[in-house]
């Protein structure tokens, strides 16, 4: 197989990334370090490669040995400086065939190997049979509910607690323990409980029909105060407020976008409401 040995030059930094990769020069891949792909990503144009190295048939570990020795090269002061390399040394892991198994090759290997033992297939055949993912049925809300009930025997293993939970003596007192409290409540405090409440019930429902609750001009002015002063705090560079409206594009398209979707998955809800 082919591959080769590059170097990627940071012109704005002044920084470099020696690495190698298995595989053709124009197949698009860019590098294995995150720190040199992040900035990549923010400023393609600022990044030059240069193939130091090319070879028409190579395996994988006689490419690391060649990637090594270019690696030699940097000193230990330059490491995360003047190169995004993190480390001097290859990792020899991936040169390995039984290393280069992706995690899936591996499990759908160990599970086939599982399901060749009669036990192992017939518990999983059972399974199947009893397996029932329709919580709005009958019998899988008792299913449900009967594994609530072994999970507080586990958690309160004496019979009088879960009963004293369970009883209405117990739901009575604090139902009156709840009114009481909301009695002795002064009613500022009762106007600014309901407000919350109300508030918070109908930001809920206008966020799932995809509505945007009106501001007042109170509100409106505070929002703009605000980002005046973000905007106008410190002294910003064309690149800079460049980039901040780049941010606040992207934000806005990703609202409007999730707005749309929770209009649709609404529209199919209502078609649904209207076969049945």
């Amino acid at each position: 197989m082919n591959g080769f040995i590059y170097l990627w030059l940071d012109k704005k930094k002044k920084m470099y990334y020696i690495g190698s990769h298995l595989g053709s020069i124009d197949d698009g891949y860019i590098c294995s370090s995150r720190w040199m792909r992040a900035a990549y990503q923010k400023r393609p144009e600022d990044f030059k490669r240069r193939i130091i190295k090319q070879f028409k048939i190579i395996t994988r570990r006689e490419l690391y040995n060649e990637e090594q020795r270019w690696l030699n090269f940097i000193k230990k002061e330059e490491i995360k400086v003047r190169y995004y390399n993190l480390f001097r040394t290859v990792n020899y892991a991936w040169a390995d065939e039984e290393n280069n198994k992706t995690l899936k090759e591996k499990i759908s290997q160990k599970t086939k190997e599982a399901m060749q033992r009669p036990k192992v297939r017939e518990k999983y055949l059972n399974g199947l049979k009893s397996r029932n993912t329709h919580a709005s049925e009958p019998d899988v809300i008792e299913r449900k509910r009967q594994a609530i009930i072994k999970t507080l025997a586990i958690k309160f293993p004496n019979r009088k607690i879960r009963a004293k939970l369970n009883s209405e003596e117990h739901r009575r007192k604090n139902a009156e323990g709840v009114k009481k409290a909301w009695a002795n409540r002064s009613p500022e405090e009762k106007q600014i409980i309901g407000n919350k409440i109300r508030n918070s019930g109908a930001q809920t429902t206008m966020f799932k029909l995809g509505v945007e609750l009106p501001k007042s001009k109170e509100h409106k002015e505070k929002i703009s105060q605000s980002h005046k002063i973000r905007w106008l705090g410190k002294t910003k560079t064309p690149e800079e407020k460049k980039e901040l409206r780049r941010i606040w594009r992207q934000k806005y398209y990703a609202i409007e976008e999730n707005k749309m979707k929770r209009q649709k998955n609404l529209q199919k809800y209502r078609e649904k409401l209207q076969l049945l």
